[in-house]
């Protein structure tokens, strides 16, 4: 039996962080973008109906890649735009990274570039912290990326109509009460 994959916490986070910095470019690259795409689908997670099978099959078919769980969140309104892009720049990294031979570096042009536009770096500059390798770039902007979408990740309330067994037929006898209805009852009744 399959061991079950926890969802991602702020505390494991931290102590991960320590782990993927002393790797090379490339396992930093693809374990800091496992970590983020980790925390994603738990950020999605948690606007879902709490049902887990249903959820799983999702995540394993149409919501299956990094990219689609990026576009699903962003349009569900589960993160913001920069928070898309950030994530979308990262994904292009991690594949850079993931799915060459070459000797990548966080120095290499391509990856170079990718990292100036990270918005997580360009915030930790205005708030004082200046980055100055892509790598500082990648590695701070991922990790407050993660912790910003655990931080998000709060089960969602449930609307009191759908605690009930058959809230579909409650709403429906509800509103066929419904005064409102009155002209519908009488033209239908004629019918």
């Amino acid at each position: 039996m399959a061991k079950e994959k926890l969802p991602p916490d702020v505390a494991s986070l931290r102590k991960a962080v320590a782990r993927f910095t002393e790797q090379p470019d490339r396992g930093t690259a693809l374990v800091a973008a496992a970590w983020l795409d980790d925390a994603l689908e738990t950020r999605i997670r948690s606007a879902l109906r709490p049902d887990k099978r249903v959820a799983d099959d999702i995540f394993r078919g149409p919501l299956g890649t990094f990219s689609a769980r990026i576009k699903l969140a962003y349009l569900f309104d589960l993160i913001e735009p920069t928070a898309r892009k950030d994530l979308d720049t990262i994904r292009a990294i991690r594949n850079q990274f993931a799915h060459t031979r070459d000797d990548l570096r966080f120095s290499s042009a391509t990856v170079r570039d990718r990292c100036q536009k990270l918005h997580g770096a360009e915030a930790c500059r205005l708030g004082g912290w200046t980055l100055r390798s892509p790598r500082q770039k990648f590695v701070v902007t991922a990790y407050f990326l993660a912790e910003y979408l655990m931080s998000l990740t709060e089960p969602r309330e449930r609307h009191a109509l759908l605690e009930h067994a058959d809230s579909y037929g409650t709403w429906i006898r509800r509103t066929v009460k419904s005064t409102a209805l009155g002209l519908l009852a009488k033209q239908v009744r004629t019918l």
